[in-house]
């Protein structure tokens, strides 16, 4: 009698393991194709270029990151105020940013140079490294195609340049 018990007890541990540990994917097929709004990973004018790391297909039960660069292509420095941008989700939510999981105050970037940041929202910072606390756009996974903002204080030669970076982020459909 003690034998099945013991066993159902054993499966039903394994199953909430797999669950809590996110072998399990409730959400299907996570893997969608991250752009911006114009198909690609940079925006570029006459005094920044900024490249976007995303990879062909990211997987959203693992993304944790924005893995952004910045250029200056100015003959002055170039600014960002990193304390001042957010991401607007899918939802219209703004959540302030932190780089490499620390706050980091403005950056400023020679004439001819570049940083490289990963950018995580704020409030997804913590918790277990496992949990789905920590991943980007995981919310959204359901959905066949959704859109995201990147809004970046940026001053060049003293005077602002806010962006507002939309992006798109549509499901890959695997080969048959």
């Amino acid at each position: 009698m003690s034998d099945p018990i013991l066993f159902f007890g054993v499966l039903l541990l394994c199953l909430v393991a797999l669950w809590f540990f996110g072998a399990f994917d409730e959400q299907g097929d996570t893997k969608f194709e991250i752009r911006l709004a114009d198909g690609s990973l940079r925006f570029k004018d006459d005094s920044l270029e900024i490249a976007f790391a995303f990879e062909p297909t990211e997987d959203l039960s693992e993304l944790k990151h924005i893995p952004i660069a910045v250029a200056n292509k100015s003959a002055s420095p170039l600014k960002v105020d990193w304390p001042s941008c957010v991401i607007v989700d899918p939802d219209g939510v703004a959540r302030g940013l932190v780089c490499d999981l620390v706050p980091k105050p403005d950056a400023v970037v020679a004439p001819g140079s570049e940083i490289d940041e990963l950018l995580i929202p704020r409030d997804r910072v913590g918790g277990m490294i496992s949990s789905r606390r920590g991943l980007l756009l995981i919310d959204w996974a359901g959905e066949e195609s959704f859109t995201f903002k990147l809004r970046l204080k940026v001053t060049v030669d003293g005077a602002p340049k806010p962006l507002e970076l939309k992006f798109k982020a549509a499901r890959v459909v695997p080969a048959a």
